[in-house]
């Protein structure tokens, strides 16, 4: 099988910011390890970049090229104590949607959001969005403005790799 795993935001644009730890910066980390476990698992796999993380327009021409499951990795962020796990994506991915925001919920031990961790782009905070258009989804995988769900991430970003790819290979 075909990805495309993207990472949210840019070096130009790191998106939340929690102290020094950037969204972007999270991101790119969660791309490297689901990437790798794609294609450890014999699946071709394209990204936004490796080391880096390019801007949005790239991401968006990959997921067009290549045609086929695309994700971009982002991580929320809310006054307060918001907490869980939603993926943004069409109506035709729902049931993916669903999948990938319960296993990483199940890892997490968070909620999921929305309709059991499915929104579409016209109930996300911006409306229409560029990578879900272009047929991708957006997995919002917690909200890094709340401690407690960035402290249970940080000591479980390889299972919850494992919950996307697990999600995305049984899909």
């Amino acid at each position: 099988m075909k990805f495309v795993i993207c990472a949210g935001h840019s070096n130009k644009d790191p998106g939340a910011v929690r102290n020094d730890v950037t969204e972007s910066a999270l991101a790119v980390e969660l791309r490297k390890i689901v990437a790798l476990k794609l294609r450890n698992l014999g699946h071709e796999v394209y990204t936004d970049g490796e080391g880096l993380n390019l801007p949005l327009n790239d991401a968006i021409a990959l997921v067009k090229k290549h045609n086929c499951t695309a994700l971009e990795l982002h991580f929320n962020a809310a006054v307060g104590s918001a907490n869980g796990v939603e993926c943004l994506g069409l109506n035709k991915d729902k049931k993916l949607c669903q999948s990938i925001a319960k296993g990483i919920a199940g890892v997490l031990g968070s909620k999921v959001r929305g309709d059991n961790g499915f929104k579409t782009q016209e109930e996300s905070a911006r409306g229409k969005l560029g990578f879900v258009g272009a047929g991708g989804i957006i997995v919002e995988t917690m909200f890094l403005s709340n401690e407690t769900e960035y402290l249970n991430y940080t000591s479980k970003v390889w299972l919850v790799a494992q919950a996307i790819v697990d999600s995305l290979v049984q899909n």
